[in-house]
């Protein structure tokens, strides 16, 4: 009896699949794509492209951020290497009235190497006649050099305008002691 069961089963599929293939009834294949799944896979693909759009800026914004600050991190450490190998071989340190630019001198009092901020927010280096730009992003009406007795007090504001999500700033501070 299981077994009658059994065949009438798959004689009544295989029944279905003919009629299927011949055509008694209308064939999906042949129908199409209604508008309604057609619009259905438009809004589906929509909001996939959306939520992916959405994450991949977020996290080209991050990226955006999290390299200015390292690129500000940077101009600021050379600044103070710099500082600091200069500062050892100085016998004095003497920061201008305005608080902008800085002489290194030597033993023998004469001037080896000018530290200067620009306007325009650049931070120089000048030894002798050569003159290198360390970085052109120095806030200058935010920055300045402090004399603290033989000592040198450098406060920066190094920006970065450059940033999808607005600017980026980083304030680092350093002393610089003469070794004489």
């Amino acid at each position: 009896m299981i077994r009658c069961a059994r065949i009438n089963f798959v004689s009544e599929f295989i029944f279905f699949l003919n009629r299927w293939e011949t055509g008694s009834s209308r064939k999906k294949c042949e129908r199409g794509v209604t508008l309604v799944e057609l619009m259905t896979v438009m809004v589906i693909l929509g909001v996939s492209i959306g939520m992916f759009y959405s994450v991949w800026m977020s996290n080209w914004r991050t990226f955006d951020h999290h390299n200015a600050i390292a690129d500000l991190w940077h101009d600021a450490n050379q600044i103070s290497q710099q500082m600091s190998m200069d500062g050892r071989v100085a016998g004095k340190i003497t920061v201008a009235l305005d608080q902008k630019s800085v002489d290194f001198e030597n033993a023998l009092g004469a001037i080896y190497v000018n530290y200067q901020m620009t306007s325009t927010g650049d931070f120089i280096i000048t030894r002798g006649a050569a003159a290198t730009t360390i970085t052109d992003r120095i806030d200058y009406a935010n920055s300045r050099f402090i004399q603290q007795g033989s000592s040198l007090q450098a406060e920066l504001r190094l920006v970065d305008e450059q940033v999808i999500g607005g600017e980026v700033v980083i304030e680092p501070r350093m002393e610089v002691f003469p070794r004489n």
